[in-house]
């Protein structure tokens, strides 16, 4: 037996979520659906924007070294030669740096894809105390549950009643899909 006024609702949350109502059902037995793990999936653009930095930072920093060492008359003096050492140490670093941030930035999707390929999703029963004001002024919502703590962006928080009882899906950290519970 269904309950009207909690199909509506429920039918709203999916719009602003993002879910569909079989992935809802799949969500139900404790798995995620297909069309889930394919559209939650972190993607390599950040390592890719990293390393992307990493060669421009690289090239253009030592070229400009280079340049400003041809431009310099010699014999070279002393200050001017710590100004050519500086810039292509200087870009060396940031280089370096950014070459660590795109292997972290790989470390964890592989990381995030291995809980994916899982398919496991975990389940809350949450009460949203969020007052109508304070959904007005904030843009993300935390519920915590132990150590761990689930974001609730603002779009999903607008179309939750205050003081009712939901079931949420949890796939990785993310919010997947829920439903009021009355």
């Amino acid at each position: 037996m269904t309950v009207p006024h909690l199909d509506a609702q429920l039918a709203v949350l999916s719009k602003e979520a993002y879910f569909t109502l079989d992935e809802l059902a799949v969500n139900r037995t404790g798995k995620l659906h297909p069309d889930q793990i394919g559209r939650d999936q972190p993607g390599n653009g950040a390592v890719a924007f990293w390393v992307v930095l990493a060669l421009l930072i690289l090239g253009g920093g030592n070229a400009g070294a280079l340049l400003f060492y041809d431009s310099l008359r010699k014999p070279v003096d002393r200050v001017d030669m710590n100004g050519v050492y500086a810039i292509a140490i200087g870009s060396t670093i940031l280089g370096l740096g950014c070459i660590a941030f795109a292997i972290s930035t790989l470390r964890s999707v592989r990381a995030s894809r291995k809980v994916y390929e899982l398919g496991l999703c975990v389940t809350w029963d949450i009460t949203f105390d969020f007052s109508p004001q304070e959904v007005t002024f904030k843009d993300y919502f935390y519920i915590r549950k132990g150590d761990e703590q689930l974001l609730i962006p603002k779009r999903i928080a607008k179309v939750m009643r205050h003081s009712v009882r939901y079931r949420v899906y949890i796939g990785n950290g993310r919010l997947i899909s829920l439903e009021p519970l009355e």
